[in-house]
């Protein structure tokens, strides 16, 4: 069982793992000013978490997008490996995960 210092480390290091993951969306040159708010705002809203559910009205409206907007960006961040996503029938749910550099990796050879 882990100590309170080794959580904090823990805590720490998936920190600077997410921080590193938006400075990497940040400079990808396909991953447009909205679909980088977006990946922003998932990074806000999971903190140290790697998993996001929620609907795409509540994801739309935390990112200050539009709905269209929001998929658009959603289907371009997937599409370099950014995130893994499933849209949940009609009810609008989304599950996304967040993808390591590893997965992003692939795309550039």
């Amino acid at each position: 069982m882990a100590d309170a210092a080794d959580q904090t480390a823990i805590e720490a290091a998936r920190l600077l793992e997410r921080a590193e993951w938006l400075n990497r969306a940040r400079i990808d040159p396909s991953v447009t000013p909205s679909a980088f708010r977006v990946a922003a705002t998932i990074a806000a809203m999971t903190g140290t978490a790697d998993i996001l559910r929620c609907t795409t009205l509540k994801l739309a409206f935390q990112s200050a997008t539009s709905k269209p907007t929001l998929s658009q960006s959603l289907d371009r961040l997937a599409a370099r490996r950014f995130i893994s996503l499933k849209r949940k029938g009609r009810s609008a749910s989304i599950e996304i995960h967040i993808l390591a550099a590893r997965s992003q990796a692939t795309l550039r050879r």
